[in-house]
């Protein structure tokens, strides 16, 4: 028997996890709420198909070959990631009504980033430098990187060599990236799956391979298992060490993700300096370098 696609997935999971019934003109029926639970019924086929849609997408991001592989811990992770990158709030609670319904679970609502935020998130180099100095080496050394490379927490810990792995094929990468720079190129995976190549100064390479783990370590970050070859800080537990040393050191934080907002706005610049190109095409070489190929996304990141 043919393996159904995440899409054919995704209409078996809604169809047997809802009340929703396509053949009747209310949609659902009384025992709907408690199937839901909190949530109410599919009362149209559009919202049904939204939220199929929705499901497969998620699917499809997260690299699963089959829905049921999908955990509470990797939903969570998924919607936190979706929230650093600035995705709305309808398309927020979409993706947790879709999570929740797949896994039986109500799944804790995110707020999405406001604008207040977004204006003023981007820490400047030497805020960055007087945080690091207050922070442990593993963990300072590990935002330097971030800084440098424009990485976000979790990526830390996928740091790889370039030989030991390839980019994502089924993208298009220009050759533009990194221009203007010299230094040492890396892997990481990111959102969706994503391994990018990312380029770290020949200085940082030379201290990071120093904590180069003899054999890789397992390093569990919200609920996800990872392979780490560095002992730097990484994921969820640097994040609350950067937001720590932040409040010690500047009385306030914008969150480790700030870090990578600042590189975004001094590549843009640098990009455009060096190579007197359009303000759109600097924005697209740095989108690549971000892993996230949306050019609105890297425009979020200049506020």
């Amino acid at each position: 028997m043919a393996k159904k696609s995440l899409r054919q997935q995704a209409v078996a999971v809604i169809r047997t996890k809802t009340a929703f019934n396509t053949d009747s003109k209310k949609g659902g029926n009384a025992d709907s709420k408690s199937v839901l639970g909190n949530y109410k019924s599919l009362q149209s086929l559009r919202s049904a198909n939204e939220t199929v849609l929705a499901l497969a997408k998620i699917a499809e991001d997260m690299n699963v070959q089959r829905i049921k592989q999908i955990t509470p811990e990797n939903a969570e992770q998924y919607l936190g990631l979706k929230r650093d990158n600035f995705a709305s709030q309808k398309a927020l609670d979409r993706d947790r009504k879709a999570l929740s319904i797949a896994l039986g679970v109500e799944i804790p609502r995110l707020k999405a980033v406001s604008e207040q935020v977004l204006s003023s998130r981007a820490y400047s180099t030497e805020q960055i430098n007087n945080v690091t100095k207050s922070m442990t080496d593993r963990n300072a050394l590990a935002v330097k990187i971030a800084h440098n490379a424009g990485l976000r927490a979790h990526e830390l810990l996928t740091l790889k060599r370039a030989d030991e792995g390839t980019k994502t094929t089924s993208r298009t990468w220009t050759e533009d990236r990194f221009a203007g720079r010299d230094g040492t190129v890396y892997l990481v995976t990111g959102k969706g799956g994503l391994t990018r190549e990312v380029l770290i100064s020949n200085d940082l390479a030379k201290e990071l391979e120093s904590r180069r783990h003899e054999q890789p370590q397992t390093k569990m970050d919200r609920g996800i298992n990872y392979l780490q070859r560095y002992d730097i800080g990484g994921g969820n537990a640097l994040s609350s060490s950067f937001t720590r040393a932040s409040q010690r050191a500047l009385t306030f934080s914008h969150g480790l993700h700030g870090v990578r907002h600042r590189y975004a706005q001094e590549r843009i610049d640098e990009i455009k300096l060096k190579f007197n190109v359009d303000h759109d095409s600097a924005r697209d070489i740095v989108a690549q370098e971000l892993g996230h190929f949306r050019g609105d996304i890297t425009e979020v990141y200049l506020r």
